[in-house]
């Protein structure tokens, strides 16, 4: 099977056909989403076209220490398909590089060459409207929720370019705090700039007495929504501003009628964590990252883990 890999620029009308094509893409396949990443980290983004499938990736280095991933932070890329059609990975080996692939719907058939390594994440299925999700809603949210509403807790939907520094600020906080990758202020702008206006994204805040206290990103396809980033100063927890932000972004994605709400990569071995998505009546989906990982390129990663 023979590989072609494309700057992303020259590949855009080409990519686009796939793109329709397709019965498995997300919000990180769309066109929008390939042009922040390309602008907020200055190139490296590529698609790759075999005989039977597209793939947008992300393109670091040169051999023998590349790196090629199926989108950065492992966000839900992969191969694109069409309706039940399933393929082989092995295409994109090459034995020097540092290689992760994302496949989010389940559509790689064949990976002799990668390591499979499961994921999980949590979602809220929509399917039958809002008073079906309300009713498996635990009894500890719903208090959290009217907590929030009794300390005056207010959600709204950020349409000022000016508190997009505030929301990153709540973001950076967070990230920092919980040892999280930190993603690049251009990156939110250019989300806000290029998705916001074509529906592909909603930022929140939460505020009490006028104070931005909590934000979240949701990232939105014809499917699904996705709790991306969230970010809050950790003494206004007691105020519930994550409860309130996920419910008010679960009640907009089943008003556009999407059938699944994503809360996230799922740490398993956080019981905390588990037992908040819960709460929301979410329950676990499995996905495969399927890797190569040369032994010079592990000792790469092992310095940028310790730097």
């Amino acid at each position: 099977m023979n590989l072609r890999i494309v700057p992303f620029e020259e590949a855009k009308q080409e990519y686009r056909t796939a793109l329709r094509r397709a019965a498995n893409a997300t919000v990180f396949h769309t066109v929008e989403w390939l042009e922040c990443i390309d602008q907020a980290f200055q190139g490296h983004v590529f698609i790759g076209f075999t005989d039977t499938f597209a793939i947008p990736l992300f393109i670091k280095g040169r051999p023998p220490f590349r790196r090629i991933f199926s989108l950065p932070y492992d966000t839900y890329g992969g191969p694109l398909v069409r309706r039940n059609q399933t393929v082989s990975i092995d295409a994109l080996y090459a034995p020097l590089d540092w290689i992760r692939i994302v496949d989010y719907r389940t559509v790689v058939s064949e990976a002799k060459k990668f390591k499979a390594i499961q994921w999980v994440t949590h979602v809220v299925y929509l399917r039958g409207g809002m008073g079906e999700v309300q009713d498996r809603y635990a009894g500890s949210l719903k208090k959290a929720l009217k907590q929030a509403k009794r300390r005056g807790l207010e959600i709204e939907t950020l349409r000022d370019p000016s508190e997009l520094r505030v929301f990153y600020q709540l973001y950076l906080q967070t990230a920092k705090r919980n040892k999280l990758p930190i993603y690049p202020y251009r990156l939110f702008r250019e989300i806000f700039e290029r998705m916001v206006p074509k529906g592909y994204a909603t930022f929140y805040l939460a505020r009490h007495e006028l104070e931005a206290v909590a934000g979240l990103l949701v990232l939105k396809d014809h499917n699904m929504a996705l709790a991306w980033v969230d970010g809050y100063k950790e003494e206004a927890l007691p105020l519930r501003p994550m409860n309130a932000l996920i419910d008010k972004s679960i009640r907009d994605a089943a008003k556009l009628r999407l059938n699944v709400y994503n809360l996230g990569s799922t740490p398993t071995q956080k019981p905390g964590i588990v037992k908040f998505k819960e709460s929301f009546g979410a329950v676990t989906y499995h996905f495969t990252i399927f890797e190569h990982l040369p032994l010079h390129q592990d000792v790469v990663r092992w310095i940028l883990r310790r730097g």
